[in-house]
C-alpha cells in the first residue's frame, strides 16, 4: 500500500513532523512518500493520503491549501487524514481553559471535511527558532519586547510521542482494511 504525505512547512517544523508520520509508516511496513506539496505528485498514484501544513492566523499556508483544492477529487476519493502544525509553548490550554489544539484548528479543516471527508484532522504544536526568521519578523517581535516570550515562546514544542501514535493509529487502520479486501487464500474447489 502506497501512502502520500504531502506537506507545506515555512520553517521546517511541520516538515518534521511530515517526516517522522513517513517514518513511522514505513517501520509498520508500509510505503511511504513523504513530499512538499510543491512537488509535482499526483495523489491518483497513492492508496491513501495524509496532508498537512503549518498554520497562521487559522489558516494553512497557501500552497497546501492550493494542493487540496487542485487534488480535491483524488484526495475525496481515497483515505485521507489531514493535520496542522501552529501552537507554541508548554501550556495546553488557553486562558479560557479551552484546548489550544481545538482554538488553532484552521478554518481549512471545517472547508474540507464537508467536500473530502478525512478519516482524522489533527492539530500538533510546533516549533519556533527565532535564528531562521526573517529579518522583518525579527523586528517585529523585538518591538513587542517582553510580550513576544508569552505570545511566541522559543522552543521545539512538538510531542513526538503524541505525533507517533497518530501515525501509528493511521498504519493500523489502513493495514486493517487492506485485509478485509484482500481474497481469501483458501478457495473451493
Amino acid at each position: 500500500m502506497r501512502i502520500l504525505v504531502a506537506y507545506a512547512s515555512r520553517f521546517g517544523s511541520t516538515a518534521g513532523i511530515a517526516e517522522r508520520i513517513g517514518a513511522i509508516l514505513r517501520q509498520q511496513g508500509l510505503d511511504a512518500a513523504v513530499v512538499p506539496v510543491e512537488t509535482e505528485i499526483n495523489p491518483d498514484e497513492f492508496d491513501a493520503a495524509i496532508v498537512g501544513s503549518a498554520a497562521y492566523f487559522g489558516r494553512w499556508l497557501s500552497t497546501a491549501a492550493n494542493f487540496v483544492r487542485r487534488h480535491q477529487q483524488a484526495l475525496a476519493n481515497r483515505p485521507l487524514w489531514l493535520f496542522s502544525s501552529g501552537p507554541l509553548g508548554l501550556a495546553r490550554q488557553d486562558s479560557k481553559g479551552r484546548d489550544l489544539c481545538d482554538v488553532a484548528a484552521p478554518h481549512d479543516f471545517r472547508e474540507w471535511s464537508r467536500h473530502l471527508h478525512p478519516r482524522g484532522c489533527r492539530v500538533f504544536f510546533g516549533r519556533l527558532n527565532r535564528e531562521t526568521l526573517p529579518a522583518w519578523q525579527k523586528f517585529i517581535i523585538k518591538l513587542m519586547g517582553h510580550r513576544a516570550e508569552k505570545l511566541l515562546p522559543e522552543g521545539d514544542f512538538r510531542n513526538w510521542l503524541e505525533i507517533e501514535s497518530w501515525a501509528r493509529e493511521i498504519a493500523d487502520g489502513l493495514k486493517t482494511q487492506t485485509k478485509r479486501l484482500e481474497p481469501s487464500l483458501l478457495q473451493v474447489v
